[in-house]
């Protein structure tokens, strides 16, 4: 399994922040594939760029910070004559 396909497996059950990704993927397999932040970001990154994901930004904290949250993008229907 690639890295690619982990990260839309963690992220199909609600939007996530980065941080959130991170900590979900070390709570969830860790103990059998580490993935540290050096490889997660990037494919997050790459990932968006690729059209496979949405990031939007939201307030975050008492001092009205933003984070991004990163969700699947929804499949795009397909055109077909018919």
């Amino acid at each position: 399994m690639s890295l690619r396909y982990a990260l839309i497996a963690l992220l199909t059950g609600r939007p996530m922040t980065g941080y959130d990704i991170s900590k979900s993927f070390s709570r969830s397999v860790a103990h059998v594939w580490h993935a540290p932040d050096s490889q997660i970001y990037p494919e997050l990154n790459r990932m968006e760029r690729d059209g496979l994901l949405t990031s939007v930004e939201v307030p975050w904290g008492k001092k009205g910070r933003r984070r991004s949250t990163t969700s699947p993008r929804p499949a795009s229907p397909t055109s077909g004559s018919g």
